[in-house]
């Protein structure tokens, strides 16, 4: 957000990059950085916002795994418990 509001030349190219516009290597290295910083943080929080088919899993009575914040892979259980695997 703060790089939507700025704005630099800069700004504007680290911008054009990430929407496709213009080419990465265009970029200073900081300009990179930044870009590369806000596409991550934008695939985060569309990650985030999905649920990969858990509801529908869980409903036919699958089970399904995933990686807890602390990376250990975790079994989902239809009914939400959660078992280290």
């Amino acid at each position: 957000m703060h790089v939507e509001r700025a704005g630099s030349t800069g700004h504007r190219r680290v911008l054009d990059a990430i929407a496709g516009r213009a080419q990465f290597s265009a970029l200073t290295r900081d300009e990179r950085t930044l870009a590369h910083g806000q596409v991550d943080a934008r695939i985060a929080e569309l990650a985030a916002a999905q649920s990969f088919g858990a509801a529908e899993r869980a409903a036919t009575g699958h089970a399904t795994v995933s990686l807890d914040d602390d990376g250990t892979l975790v079994e989902i259980a239809p009914d939400g418990t959660r078992r280290p695997l």
